[in-house]
């Protein structure tokens, strides 16, 4: 999925059956520079992909959003009706200019956002994501340290509404800067 302005679908599901197949169409894919719509390409991919041919019963829905964690989006909604459909989203940042509250808001989780500091970390943290899904209490120790909170970029108020959709677990999961309220 391509997050940027075109939301164009790379590979589908069912567009490719064995590992070379796909490897190769992934090589084949290509970086589109500038102002990153993270919302934009999960949503894409909500509707897209999700439900559609290739999409396994059997076989649990996750997503993950892999960027350089410079987004401009919203992804809040996104990442909600993801959670309501079942489909658990990772996000892994990668470079020196992730941005650790995003990471967050995408994955919904502090569990399931990762930062790497180059794409050397990539393997081993498929390799952690997996253990999560097979039910591993993984802390994603084996990443690069992640990036210190800030309370500086942290939204300056918490107001938690129930008519938001959230619950409070889940609007403490999403905001853990939001000490006063959890």
């Amino acid at each position: 999925m391509d997050p940027n302005w075109s939301r164009k679908m790379s590979l589908g599901l069912g567009d490719h059956l064995d590992v070379d197949s796909v490897q190769v169409a992934i090589s084949q894919t290509y970086y589109i520079d500038g102002g990153t719509n993270i919302e934009s390409g999960m949503t894409k991919a909500l509707a897209d992909v999700f439900g559609n041919p290739g999409d396994r019963a059997t076989v649990p829905d996750i997503m993950i959003v892999i960027t350089d964690g410079q987004d401009f989006s919203n992804v809040t909604g996104a990442q909600q009706v993801a959670a309501s459909r079942g489909i658990t989203v990772f996000s892994v940042g990668v470079g020196a200019y992730v941005d650790y509250n995003q990471l967050v808001a995408i994955a919904g989780s502090t569990n399931r956002a990762y930062n790497a500091t180059n794409f050397d970390f990539l393997d081993e943290i498929l390799a952690d994501i997996c253990g999560n899904l097979g039910g591993s209490n993984s802390t994603n120790s084996v990443i690069a340290p992640r990036l210190p909170f800030s309370s500086e970029i942290a939204p300056k108020t918490c107001v938690f509404d129930v008519k938001s959709g959230f619950t409070k677990q889940e609007f403490c999961t999403a905001r853990p800067y939001c000490y006063q309220i959890c």
